[in-house]
């Protein structure tokens, strides 16, 4: 009993510890039912009932097949692609992934510097921002398939934020319409 109690007094502090953090780094929990656009950024195609999956450069199987729990929520505009994942028992999206076009890694058009510091750190925002950021090439873009699945792979500019990532993958039962 007194190791069960010892578990949640180090799980309780490990939690305590988390929101001391970042409350004094000032990081806060983003939502996409929050993020406002600006009128210059149309929305070019969304799904609320998407997956979205990283693969990385190391430690992956051989074969890989992600199950569509369709809990992701994907606003492509003509800057940015946004993904949010459904909170536990919840029914707002949170951003976990922003992945900004761009043809050239130096070109980093109208970002803040906050945006531009997470490209060029390893945890890529996770810590500052609270979700990662990317830059992708839309000319990189492809539909494939996954046995019965379509998925739109994703493949980002080389940068220090996606030193270990391979590809995005992005599950969708809609078209992208957006490829043409």
């Amino acid at each position: 009993m007194s190791s069960l109690l010892i578990f949640i007094f180090a799980v309780a502090c490990i939690f305590f510890i988390a929101i001391l953090i970042n409350k004094i780094r000032g990081i806060k929990a983003s939502y996409i039912d929050s993020l406002e656009l600006s009128e210059d950024e149309p929305i070019i195609w969304q799904d609320v009932l998407a997956d979205f999956h990283i693969v990385t450069k190391m430690g992956q199987a051989m074969f890989m097949s992600f199950s569509r729990m369709r809990r992701a929520k994907i606003i492509i505009t003509d800057q940015r692609i946004i993904v949010g994942q459904k909170v536990f028992l919840g029914k707002k999206y949170l951003i976990t992934h922003m992945l900004y076009f761009s043809a050239d890694p130096k070109m980093k058009k109208d970002l803040d510097s906050r945006t531009e510091e997470a490209l060029d750190s390893i945890t890529a925002g996770q810590y500052s921002l609270g979700y990662l950021v990317y830059l992708v090439d839309k000319n990189q873009f492809s539909a494939e398939m996954d046995g019965k699945k379509c998925y739109l792979k994703i493949i980002p500019v080389s940068t220090k934020s996606s030193t270990n990532l391979e590809h995005c993958r992005l599950y969708s039962d809609l078209e992208f319409s957006f490829l043409n």
